[in-house]
């Protein structure tokens, strides 16, 4: 018996709203697929998948013991750690000595805070594949280079210290050039075929701009619930029918289905999905896949942005660049 699509097509916003929580929880593109929901409920948890399997199988519902392989260091690990203890001793060098004791709480505020700074820019180094990430490590390198300049400053002005606050700034800069390194191995795992493409946008931004399209487009066709006045003209509901008309009228039913809210959800999830993996090979695939996509994105921009619409309205231009 063929299988028929369940899916019902008049649906409330929260009914839309679960379905595409489920696609991106279970990684699917029908939820009302049984089949794909246990697939995605499989892979989501995996251990207890396995565990039934076992006990189908008559085994013991307990794995047995796998002794995993250590991770082993990148290159730049001994340099990091290098680097981390000389900062700490230049600290506790200038935190502890008898002729600074009157500026101590002072250099305590200044190591609290370094010590946040390079926390921070060596977490954020070895994810430099996110984009939030990245950001977040060329901010500590900005941070930890202006405290070493700061540090060149007051050894200037104070002649006897004048070697140790060097010596101290030497170690910040070390440790910055250090994060661009790591920062730099984190983005070789891109590999060499296709290692050209970054994703310009963290998966949380995206999701952001999904939301803004589909609200929009909510808004575009009047079911956002939003209570009308007899003062309030349909500006949405007018320019919606109107672009829907010429667009019948130019046979052009790809782009009219993009304004039917399930398609465009499914569709912008599928790419949320690819993108949520930060790996190399996650973003390969993401490139290999998601120009086809924002192509049919541009085209439903370009052509429904180049009906004249009378009288504008501004529902439709919403829409159209939250697309």
């Amino acid at each position: 018996m063929p299988a028929t699509d369940s899916t019902p097509r008049d649906r409330s916003p929260l009914t839309a709203q679960l379905d595409n929580l489920i696609r991106r929880s279970l990684r699917i593109s029908d939820p009302a697929n049984p089949v794909e929901v246990a697939g995605g409920l499989r892979r989501l948890y995996r251990a207890d998948d396995e565990a039934i399997e076992r006990e189908e199988r008559g085994l013991p519902i307990l794995p047995p013991v796998r002794l995993e392989r250590p991770i082993s260091a990148g290159p730049s690990a001994a340099e990091v750690e290098q680097a981390q203890a000389d900062i700490e001793n230049d600290l506790r060098f200038l935190t502890t000595s008898a002729q600074l004791k009157d500026i101590e709480p002072e250099l305590q505020g200044w190591g609290q805070a370094i010590r946040g700074h390079i926390a921070d820019g060596l977490a954020n180094a070895r994810q430099a594949l996110d984009p939030r990430a990245r950001d977040r490590a060329f901010a500590a390198r900005r941070a930890l280079g202006d405290y070493a300049r700061l540090a060149r400053h007051v050894g200037a002005l104070t002649p006897g210290f004048s070697s140790p606050y060097r010596r101290l700034a030497q170690s910040l800069d070390q440790v910055a050039s250090l994060i661009l390194v790591l920062m730099g191995e984190s983005l070789a795992e891109l590999g060499s075929g296709g290692g050209r493409f970054l994703l310009a946008a963290p998966a949380s931004e995206l999701v952001a701009r999904r939301d803004a399209a589909l609200n929009a487009l909510r808004n575009l066709v009047g079911s956002a619930q939003a209570s009308l006045d007899q003062a309030t003209w349909p500006w949405g509901l007018r320019g919606y029918r109107d672009v829907m008309a010429r667009l019948g009228e130019g046979a052009m039913a790809d782009v009219r289905a993009l304004f039917d809210e399930n398609t465009l959800a499914r569709m912008m999830d599928e790419l949320i999905d690819r993108a949520s993996s930060v790996s190399g090979r996650g973003l390969r695939a993401l490139a290999a896949t998601s120009r086809l996509a924002l192509q049919r994105l541009e085209r439903l921009v370009q052509i429904a942005a180049a009906i004249n619409v009378q009288p504008a309205s501004p529902p439709l231009a919403a829409f159209l660049e939250a697309v």
